[in-house]
């Protein structure tokens, strides 16, 4: 399709359509994923939001964005490259010995060296979403085909463990088990060597883990059925501890456990008793970690802000952004680095003030349709102007009506394109 709508098209609309209309579809499906209490991970738009957690590698920043590519960036906040995939890129990227790994929506993971060129591919038939692990020279990752991979460094598979539903969590080690959530409702540990079942704890909901955390010979996992877990390493359960709606594990620091909630709050749990030590209420989803640096605790939050806490759970500041913050933050150099929801990368100081942000190729945010619930919601846009030749060439292509259908406004890649608007053809 050569023409979607142009700048002239959006004067006449009143407002970026682009923009305003991926912002809209997003706080549509959140609603919608809240209240079916379904999963949203696999149902994200194109669009130029960051949910990829940024990693630090050798003074570059890399992380994936929902514009379809993989990024390189300067802490000055320069591009120094972008690799580009076929899918959205959720996944946090895994370094190891100069190579980069990370999965995409495309099916497909990748290892990239420092310069951004592919060293390898692998294929699965699902999404890959969440970032992979290494352990003892050999890389673990999951897949919404249901499986659980182990590869060598050439990208060669070792072995495969099936699962009963799609594997998005990031896996953890101990011992000889590599242990990662489903959404089969089940928490696994599967032997590293041969790929077989040591055990499985089942919870009432999907499992999520980016990753689980150990501490005190437990692992912490989180379950939609609105419970934070702790097990035994030997799977048997220690405690859990019940929170709103869905609990995501948000790490672990100083004798707590945190559990990150769709019912907008982080909790600290006493990691011995089950006990909650705080509560602390945003005004939307929490689903970052918690990220520990001097005392003080660092996270984001679907209200659109980076919050800054202290041990007990007390506010010492927030910073805004315009989007939803589902991007968890690292810390270097006593800057914060993380990306959000409305396009872009911030780099902030301990003090919540910002030294730079730095914009993805696309500047309309991405939209959510939740995988277990599909709506259709329709907004009528009067184009003016609009001969009944283009209306019909347009329709010859491809685009339907001009009614806009918000539940399949994620698919919608190749228009709507933000900085792209004006004559805008695909190359």
């Amino acid at each position: 399709m050569d023409k979607y709508i142009s700048e002239e098209d959006t004067k006449n609309v009143g407002f970026d359509v682009s923009s305003e209309f991926g912002e809209l579809q997003a706080i549509i499906g959140l609603m919608e994923a809240k209240e079916s209490r379904s999963s949203l991970i696999e149902g994200i738009g194109v669009g130029g939001s960051i949910l990829s957690f940024p990693q630090m590698y050798k003074n570059r920043i890399y992380f994936g964005c929902c514009d379809k590519n993989i990024y390189c960036v300067n802490l000055d906040g320069k591009e120094v490259w972008r690799f580009s995939t076929q899918g959205v890129v959720l996944s946090a990227a895994l370094i190891y010995n100069d190579i980069i790994y990370m999965g995409s929506y495309d099916n497909v993971f990748y290892a990239i060296n420092l310069d951004g060129e592919l060293v390898w591919k692998f294929a699965t038939n699902g999404k890959i979403i969440i970032k992979a692990a290494i352990h003892k020279n050999h890389i673990y990752f999951g897949s919404s085909d249901h499986n659980f991979y182990k590869l060598d460094l050439s990208g060669k598979l070792i072995w495969k463990f099936t699962t009963g539903e799609r594997v998005v969590g990031e896996p953890v080690f101990h011992g000889n088990c590599v242990l990662f959530p489903s959404g089969d409702g089940n928490f696994y540990a599967v032997d590293t060597k041969t790929g077989r079942e040591v055990w499985r704890f089942t919870t009432g909901g999907y499992t999520t883990a980016f990753p689980a955390f150990i501490m005190d010979n437990k692992v912490f996992f989180g379950s939609a059925d609105k419970h934070l877990y702790a097990l035994n390493l030997d799977g048997n359960l220690a405690w859990k501890f019940k929170c709103g709606d869905t609990v995501y594990p948000a790490g672990v620091y100083k004798n707590m456990a945190f559990a990150a909630s769709r019912d907008n709050n982080l909790y600290a749990i006493n990691i011995k008793t089950g006990k909650m030590v705080w509560v602390f209420k945003t005004k939307d989803v929490v689903a970052t970690h918690v990220i520990p640096f001097k005392d003080k605790l660092y996270f984001g939050s679907w209200d659109k802000n980076l919050y800054c806490l202290n041990l007990k759970g007390e506010m010492a500041w927030k910073f805004s952004t315009t989007g939803f913050v589902a991007s968890t933050p690292i810390i270097h150099d006593s800057v914060i680095y993380f990306g959000a929801w409305d396009c872009n990368l911030y780099a902030v100081d301990l003090k919540g003030k910002l030294v730079w942000k730095f914009p993805t190729s696309l500047s309309y945010q991405s939209s959510i349709t939740p995988a277990e619930s599909r709506k259709t919601i329709s907004i009528e846009i009067k184009i003016q102007d609009e001969t009944e030749g283009e209306r019909e060439k347009y329709k010859s292509e491809g685009g339907g009506s001009y009614e806009l259908n918000l539940a399949q406004y994620g698919a919608m890649d190749k228009g709507y394109l933000g900085r792209k608007k004006k004559g805008y053809k695909e190359g």
